[in-house]
């Protein structure tokens, strides 16, 4: 950059400065935030995987609270993302805090958004290429940005972990130590807890925020709660044949494997129970012809903790839990399952 391209770069500074005094500060930040960024939410979750007492306000179950917390996360990368991209053709030198605001989807106060007004000036006056590096990084990088988030615990936690794993995305991605210099910082500043609150926030505030759904969690431990919540035919019962291996008949159920990889994630329990059986007889080489694994340390394996371990069979109609059921007989015979949801 020559003396010229400064001169202009310094030039859209000053415009870009009196634009935003003419609007009076405009407080039109993407949540209609003031003058400054709101206080980190103090609700602390403690690990949500196995989420015990109540959930976050008007949250019904911790099911609903996981699958909610994952969408959020999601949003706040996917918005980030984008907003980078959108940075890279906006205009900076006719740009109000207006235009910032309208421009962006990510969800800031007006603070923040004065903030990112200025370090955008920074890297335009620089090289814009820069952007593109971040864009790309952290693009492949969004599962583990989700996941840090997740990992916190709160507000502040869930942000500091974000800027971290950003942080560490970006240092290995950018080789110039300036670009990477000014990115981290514009990044930094673009971490605002407007957006970070709302993992923590109560049910409503979720459901007015219409955060896009159906994400998948699964990298961060959450994954059999989030593609296991719907149950499909499981819901009216299934009936399974048995199979015939060394000399017994069997049938082994897996209770989540019509959505999940039941062998690597980790997720609650299923509740269920046992419909009907037809031509089943006792198995007479085995002493425990029922059994019925929990999710105790996937992947499943016969040293896996028993909820059930019996040569009596199961009772029709009472519900257990567990992930996976075995069941021999001497005889061919059917099973008929119904599954309910989820045990905490």
């Amino acid at each position: 950059m020559d003396c010229n391209d400064l001169i202009t770069e310094l030039d859209d500074i000053g415009n870009a400065i009196t634009a935003l005094g003419a609007s009076g500060g405009c407080g039109c930040g993407s949540s209609g935030g003031g003058a400054t960024s709101p206080a980190d939410d103090a609700t602390d979750t403690g690990d949500i995987t196995g989420g015990t007492g109540t959930p976050p306000d008007g949250y019904p179950d911790w099911n609903t609270y996981q699958l909610a917390k994952c969408d959020i996360a999601h949003m706040i990368v996917n918005n980030l993302i984008a907003d980078i991209a959108w940075w890279q053709v906006v205009q900076i030198g006719t740009l109000t805090m207006a235009g910032l605001a309208a421009g962006m989807l990510s969800i800031l106060s007006a603070f923040t958004l004065t903030g990112v007004m200025a370090g955008l000036i920074a890297i335009l006056a620089y090289e814009v290429t820069m952007l593109e590096d971040a864009e790309d990084a952290l693009t492949d990088g969004l599962m583990d940005l989700v996941c840090a988030i997740l990992s916190g615990t709160d507000s502040a936690s869930s942000q500091s972990n974000f800027i971290s794993e950003m942080t560490s995305q970006i240092t290995a991605a950018v080789a110039d130590p300036i670009s990477e210099f000014l990115l981290i910082q514009l990044l930094t500043t673009w971490t605002d807890s407007s957006s970070f609150n709302l993992l923590y926030a109560d049910y409503d505030t979720f459901l007015g925020t219409q955060v896009p759904t159906g994400n998948d969690c699964g990298d961060c431990g959450l994954g059999c709660t989030n593609f296991c919540a719907t149950y499909g035919p499981w819901i009216g019962g299934l009936t399974f044949q048995s199979s015939l291996s060394g000399g017994a008949h069997y049938i082994g159920v897996m209770f989540n494997i019509d959505d999940c990889n039941w062998a690597t994630q980790c997720g609650p329990m299923e509740e269920f129970s046992l419909v009907n059986m037809v031509g089943y007889t006792p198995h007479s080489a085995t002493n425990n012809s029922f059994r019925i694994w929990s999710d105790s340390a996937l992947p499943i394996t016969s040293g896996n903790a028993d909820v059930y371990n019996s040569d009596t069979p199961i009772p029709y109609d009472v519900h257990y839990c567990g992930l996976y059921v075995l069941i021999f007989s001497n005889t061919a015979f059917t099973a008929t399952f119904e599954r309910f949801g989820h045990c905490y």
